[in-house]
């Protein structure tokens, strides 16, 4: 991750903490606001439970006496709604006028004359009032409803809103007692029926004001703990900054040394194989058209170019006895071939920035159809720009000389790409190929040595141990490349003749040293052409320009003057004669009465 994406990630994580904080303290401040408001409206119950039941203890204690006898007053004149009451009104012995009072007529009397003593009004309600005046209106009548048909609630209560404020409206129920049918006659009134009640509307104001105080207190401490909350949280993201920076260094660090060594790596490779090194590069050329041509984005474009790049780098691991082997490799050294693909996902897989190259890199020998290696995964199991390098290293493969075949046209190449589509590769990608690659241009590249290094590591397979020249090998490839590249034109063939009868008069040594001495000679005579040793005592020399020489040319040799060995030389036009093997090499000079000695005389 670059240090830019750190820090955006750090700002975005402080920022959620920071939001997650001030969420949390305005949940508890919500939430001690949700309590503050039960509060208030548990006190505005409280109050109302308080007055309501006052009143019914009032009535009750009524009740219980039968009612009550007052002196006629103004203010208790005899109630005309209990006229039907024979003993409504009676006269004591002293003379004094007495008039009854029923449950209700109390209670309109305490609360007409002493109820701002008490605080809040209350009001007596009735659905079969005696007095019109206690008719039950709207709400009164629902709630009487309610308690009826919900005889368990002692009350009913709802917050009613009014110009004055808010106010929480309570009801208690007056349930009909034998007594009541004194005044309330049966059958209309039956004992144990909830005909009325007492209610009561309690301003929430004065609690409110009550607990504003409070409130404020509580919230100036939650700002302090919000404050102090985020000033924590921004502190210990930056210690946890400075820390995450320092280890991001650190490990941009150990990126940078393991990517320094992967270079060297891959430097080491390209001085060691120029083929090799050349072979990557068109390979993420390749893989960069083709996955353009899929549409794949920018980011993903780069990573199969640098997979492409590193995806041999296991070949380092393999000796050069099988990685340069011009002919077929046995059973095991195919499986030490295939090593290479385990080689570099280990060196690579131990970077987490090239953990998906490497199993790009790993999975670049599969097949479509499953019969590929190191996995023997198939279709989608095999990674997306991995399904696109194998086509791609497969047509670099087909269109550059390699020493153990030929390259093909590109045209010959897509067709048989195009022939394994579904099988070896992804049809998505081979069509994608087969658009793109079509028109490329392939420099003629092979892979015979280019440099001392590259001729020393070649020698076991490429140079006649006895002379220091080319072998069949070498010149079979060359022979090969030739055909397309037509570099050579033509090949002067050299037989030493009688060497035979040399060996068995002076035996195997001294042949062994003429021949030794004459390669030298061929060498040193013509130090910029390519000179090869092929069938024991027949040496050939490659040229562009007809190569003027003859068996004169080597009468005055030294160790040949004394010596009873001497020389045909004979040319040969490769384009003209069609020379791509050493066999058609051999038919020639067999045609041309040059006799080569069979390969197992070689001396």
């Amino acid at each position: 991750m670059e240090e830019p994406a750190i820090i955006s990630t750090y700002r975005r994580l402080l920022f959620i903490a920071l939001v997650a904080w001030t969420f949390l303290v305005a949940i508890a401040a919500l939430f001690y606001w949700n309590d503050q408001n039960k509060q208030i409206i548990a006190l505005a119950k409280n109050t109302a439970v308080t007055a309501l039941n006052k009143d019914l203890a009032v009535r009750s204690w009524v009740i219980s006496h039968g009612g009550v006898y007052v002196p006629v007053t103004d203010k208790t004149p005899p109630n005309p709604y209990l006229s039907h009451i024979p003993e409504r009104d009676i006269q004591t012995s002293s003379g004094q006028h007495l008039t009854l009072m029923n449950s209700s007529y109390v209670l309109r009397q305490m609360i007409e004359n002493y109820g701002p003593m008490f605080g809040e009004k209350t009001g007596i309600t009735s659905l079969k009032p005696l007095n019109a005046d206690n008719l039950a209106d709207a709400w009164e009548t629902k709630a009487l409803n309610y308690l009826s048909a919900n005889r368990t609630k002692t009350n009913f209560y709802e917050l009613e809103k009014k110009e004055s404020g808010i106010s929480l409206r309570m009801l208690i129920p007056r349930v009909t007692e034998e007594y009541c049918l004194k005044c309330h006659k049966a059958p209309e009134n039956k004992i144990g029926e909830i005909a009325g009640g007492i209610d009561i509307a309690v301003p929430l104001k004065p609690f409110t004001e009550m607990t504003r105080e409070i409130l404020f207190h509580t919230y100036g401490w939650l700002s302090l703990i919000w404050f102090l909350g985020t000033g924590a949280i921004i502190v210990a993201f930056r210690i946890i900054r400075k820390k995450v920076l320092e280890l991001h260094a650190k490990e941009i660090e150990k990126i940078k040394n393991y990517r320094s060594m992967i270079s060297l790596i891959v430097d080491l490779i390209d001085k060691r194989d120029s083929y090799t090194a050349g072979h990557s590069q068109r390979v993420s050329q390749y893989c960069e058209m083709i996955a353009s041509a899929l549409s794949y984005d920018e980011s993903n474009v780069n990573k199969i170019h640098e997979a492409a790049v590193l995806h041999d780098v296991g070949k380092i691991a393999i000796p050069d006895s099988i990685l340069l082997k011009p002919g077929n490799l046995n059973p095991v050294e195919k499986e030490l071939i295939h090593s290479h693909l385990t080689a570099g996902y280990e060196l690579l897989s131990k970077v987490d920035a090239y953990h998906e190259l490497s199993d790009i890199i790993h999975q670049h020998h599969e097949r479509y159809d499953g019969k590929g290696y190191p996995d023997g995964l198939s279709g989608e199991q095999i990674h997306p720009l991995a399904r696109i390098m194998i086509v791609a290293d497969a047509f670099d493969a087909m269109t550059t000389d390699r020493i153990y075949k030929p390259r093909k046209k590109v045209a010959d190449a897509l067709k048989e790409i195009e022939s394994q589509k579904g099988f070896q590769f992804d049809p998505e990608v081979v069509d994608a190929a087969s658009t793109v690659l079509r028109d490329v241009t392939i420099k003629s590249f092979n892979q015979l040595p280019k440099t001392e290094i590259e001729e020393e590591r070649f020698a076991y397979y490429l140079k006649d141990q006895l002379t220091g020249l080319s072998n069949h090998w070498a010149l079979e490839s060359i022979l090969q490349i030739n055909q397309h590249s037509h570099e050579y034109h033509f090949a002067t063939v050299i037989i030493l003749e009688n060497l035979e009868a040399f060996n068995r008069q002076n035996g195997w040594d001294k042949g062994n040293v003429l021949l030794n001495r004459f390669g030298t000679a061929l060498k040193n005579g013509y130090p910029h052409y390519h000179i090869y040793r092929i069938f024991g005592y027949t040496f050939v020399v490659l040229s562009h320009d007809f190569l003027v020489l003859s068996s004169d040319s080597f009468r005055s040799t030294e160790f040949l003057e004394t010596m009873t060995v001497s020389t045909t030389v004979s040319v040969i036009h490769l384009i003209k004669e069609k020379i791509d093997s050493i066999k058609k090499l051999e038919e020639i000079i067999h045609l041309k009465s040059l006799k080569p000695k069979p390969p197992d005389v070689l001396g």
